[in-house]
């Protein structure tokens, strides 16, 4: 009987444990997946916060930038530099700059200030009014605009029905100078026969490279007689031609693929061995077949 009786306590005391509610309120519990959600989003705000430190500063320096170079005075053009400029004044280039530095460039930045002045705009419309061998426009820091340039030499005067104007030795008219009464006696002055529209869009001659060589090539070669004065030089449509009348006698026609120096040379004498009075009566001494020379 004494045996059994601590086997029965330990059944009883089983069943009243088994019954027992569990009380969680008072203990101190830690979930570790809870705590590293906690301190995740804890490093998320922190991060968030930093970028957006960094774009308000990005944002500040943005602006204060954007004032120092565009808005405020210390990039502002104040002067207008035309360098290699000769035979004309200057006012009509620098008035085309200033024009253009009062336009705006992106809606609301004018071209006042030499970082935005748009310097392809300005030398492409000089190119287009003004004819120079070379064109560039240049920025100077902190204030100048610079337009460095080479002026095209002067070959021979183009006259039409529209005027006369000069051109270099590739027949582009030199347009901001206009001969006067002696520059015809000292450039060559080619005439068209027929009047048609020979300047293109450029201010160039729709004439042939070897025309216009071979043209100034015969005017030195008869400045070298005072007796052979020419009055100006035709351009026809006759293939390989090249037509001149002389100040004092006829018209005189020669052919530009053959050598030019033997025409002359034939042209000479016969103005030499000639009364002076029939040279002048005749109408026409054809020098472009040879040996052979025809005169009327």
């Amino acid at each position: 009987m004494l045996k059994g009786k601590p086997q029965q306590n330990i059944k009883g005391r089983a069943r009243r444990l088994k019954y027992v509610k569990k009380d969680y309120q008072h203990k101190n519990l830690n979930n570790p997946f809870f705590r590293q959600r906690q301190k995740k989003k804890s490093s998320n705000h922190k991060s968030r916060r930093l970028i957006f430190l960094i774009l308000i500063f990005l944002l500040l320096l943005g602006s204060a930038l954007f004032y120092l170079f565009f808005l405020s005075n210390n990039f502002l053009i104040k002067k207008i530099e035309v360098n290699g400029l000769t035979r004309s004044s200057d006012d009509d280039l620098v008035t085309m700059a200033w024009t253009q530095s009062e336009e705006s460039k992106l809606i609301f930045l004018k071209q006042t200030n030499l970082l935005s002045f748009n310097t392809n705009k300005l030398q492409a419309d000089l190119s287009n009014n003004f004819s120079f061998a070379r064109l560039e426009v240049k920025k100077k820091w902190p204030h100048t605009l610079v337009i460095n340039l080479e002026e095209r030499a002067l070959a021979f005067i183009w006259q039409d029905s529209s005027g006369a104007f000069f051109s270099d030795r590739y027949g582009c008219l030199v347009t901001e100078v206009s001969p006067i009464m002696d520059d015809f006696k000292n450039y060559p002055v080619l005439t068209p026969i027929i009047q048609d529209d020979y300047i293109l869009a450029n201010n160039c001659l729709d004439v042939d490279d070897g025309f216009l060589s071979s043209m100034l090539s015969l005017s030195e070669k008869l400045g070298a007689y005072d007796n052979l004065g020419v009055k100006d030089y035709i351009l026809e449509s006759e293939f390989n031609t090249l037509t001149i009348n002389l100040t004092a006698g006829p018209k005189v026609y020669f052919n530009i693929k053959n050598e030019l120096d033997k025409q002359v040379k034939k042209l000479e004498v016969i103005e030499r061995e000639k009364p002076e009075d029939e040279f002048k009566a005749l109408e026409y001494i054809d020098l472009r077949y040879g040996d052979r020379v025809y005169f009327k």
